[in-house]
């Protein structure tokens, strides 16, 4: 992708800190659901944030 849009003159910046395809393990999927939770209570607060 970088080298196909690399220079087109519509792309002014590029994101290179998300993957585009990436499986996380139940483990952690678990463990930042708590830490969302520790820290934010709510969903509700989560989304606000």
């Amino acid at each position: 992708m970088a080298v196909h849009y690399g220079n087109h003159p519509q792309v002014v910046a590029w994101q290179i800190d998300n993957e585009f395809d990436v499986r996380y393990c139940d483990a952690c999927q678990e463990g930042f659901r708590q830490w969302l939770e520790a820290r934010y209570g709510t969903i509700e607060s989560v989304n606000a944030a």
